[in-house]
């Protein structure tokens, strides 16, 4: 991924079913909304993995969303969203049969705006778990 700073929006490269893709972060007061939206199913989702969070784990969870609610998180996510090289903003109908590649690039770009709860869980994940390993193996 590669990110390059600008004024207060942080734009990446996301390479999703090999095509390049250029994502911008959402704004402070979007991923705050993305965050109350998801954070808790994620959180929820990432407890009973035994791996980190990362683009399965999130399809899993945007996969059981009702459709309103997918939707508004793509909004958010993607609202700056292009091919790389091309100014058009992309949207759902891009991905006429590719819905796959859609949903990745979602998952993606929500890991964008949120990585830095996702790091937070996957820590207090890991703790947790090592924390229960010595308890089971005494039994």
């Amino acid at each position: 991924m590669d990110r390059r700073e600008g004024w207060r929006i942080m734009i990446s490269n996301i390479t999703v079913g090999g095509v390049n893709y250029s994502v911008a972060q959402a704004p402070a007061i979007k991923q705050k909304k993305l965050m109350l939206l998801i954070g808790a199913k994620i959180a929820f989702n990432s407890a009973a993995s035994k791996s980190g969070i990362d683009r399965d784990l999130l399809m899993g969870a945007l996969c059981s969303f009702p459709e309103p609610m997918f939707d508004e998180i793509a909004s958010i996510v993607l609202y700056k969203t292009s091919v790389v090289g091309d100014s058009t903003i992309i949207d759902v109908g891009a991905f006429q049969g590719g819905m796959l590649n859609f949903f990745h690039l979602v998952a993606e770009a929500v890991k964008l705006n949120l990585d830095d709860f996702f790091i937070y869980l996957d820590s207090v994940n890991k703790s947790a778990n090592q924390a229960v390993q010595p308890k089971a193996n005494q039994a």
